[in-house]
């Protein structure tokens, strides 16, 4: 490729990225100091007078830009046809002529045979290929061969089937609610890492038997057994209900989404005669939040409960009661 573009281009002059092992010129610059390197840091040096070879790694380019601009430099520069990327403005302004800047381009071929295969060799390329779980263990062969034909411009497309294959798979696995608890006075709750976790540790919640009418561990005793639900079983616990011949049962896979689940709180805040306008999915958590500040359950315990990660994410969702408000001023003594 140098010898096409030197022979089209050249003759050039200064390597600007480069090391003694693979400077394409014997004058060159090296990010570090090395054997034969006429400087470190090429930015540090007038590019100025020189046909200057710039193969600089993709992030640096718009700088290679801006300094080339400002030394008044010519040369050639070597980049990835990434119309996404950051620097692809500063070439093609308009997204379809190059700025006044570029006198010629070439296109180069695809030249797989310039990958180095070796790298998947290192590093924790080899540890994909021992992974316990047949399915995770097909998706990591078919990574190296989707990480070198990708492009910047084409990035999300060939990366959204793998990742949503990989979605798939992940929330097939993802363990959720087990409520073994016939015959306790408690049922627990072990919730999966979320964003308020910060270091993933999952959380046990317990929740009171109440012999209430609405007592939360006995309607969830009451929706595993008319679901058919296995305590130990790794699918998600709500999950949209599936008609059948022999009656009604909830689908195998997947679970409901929060456009479905706000669809159906809304609905049954409807029918008993309030606006839905005024809630939303939040609304559960402010007012399970509300309801223990006002009944007096101390913060520490209740933020526990609701997984808050601070003090401030915690208040932000309780509403305090005219008459806990009152008892500021009833206790000033005046």
């Amino acid at each position: 490729m140098f010898k096409t573009l030197d022979d089209s281009w050249g003759p050039h002059t200064v390597d600007r990225f480069a090391t003694h092992y693979n400077a394409q010129l014997e004058r060159f610059n090296s990010r570090y100091a090395c054997p034969g390197s006429e400087a470190v840091d090429s930015f540090t040096s007038d590019w100025g007078g020189e046909n200057n070879w710039w193969c600089p790694p993709p992030c640096l380019v718009a700088r290679v830009i801006g300094h080339a601009e400002v030394c008044k430099a010519q040369g050639t520069l070597i980049i990835p046809a990434w119309q996404s990327a950051h620097y692809w403005p500063l070439l093609c302004p308009d997204g379809v002529s190059f700025a006044p800047f570029v006198v010629d381009m070439v296109s180069l071929p695809l030249y797989t045979e310039l990958v180095h295969l070796d790298v998947f060799s290192s590093g924790v390329w080899p540890l994909l290929s021992h992974l316990d779980d047949p399915e995770l263990r097909r998706l990591a062969k078919a990574l190296p061969a989707t990480v070198l034909k990708c492009k910047a411009d084409s990035t999300t497309r060939k990366y959204l089937g793998a990742f949503q294959r990989w979605k798939t798979w992940a929330e097939a696995r993802r363990r959720g609610t087990k409520l073994p608890c016939a015959g306790y006075p408690f049922g627990a709750v072990l919730a999966a890492p979320d964003k308020t976790d910060q270091y993933r540790e999952g959380a046990s919640l317990v929740i009171a038997r109440t012999g209430t009418a609405t007592c939360p561990v006995s309607m969830m005793q009451r929706y595993f057994s008319m679901g058919q639900l296995v305590h130990d079983s790794q699918d998600f616990i709500f999950r949209g209900i599936m008609h059948t011949k022999s009656g009604e049962c909830l689908r195998k896979g997947g679970s409901l989404s929060y456009s479905r689940l706000r669809e159906l709180l809304l609905e049954k805040i409807s029918s008993l005669g309030m606006d839905p306008k005024l809630f939303g999915m939040h609304s559960l958590r402010a007012g399970g939040a509300t309801a223990a500040a006002n009944a007096g359950v101390p913060d520490r315990l209740f933020k526990r409960h609701g997984r808050w990660e601070s003090e401030s994410a915690k208040d932000g969702y309780v509403k305090d009661s005219v008459e806990s408000r009152l008892e500021v001023s009833k206790n000033l003594g005046i």
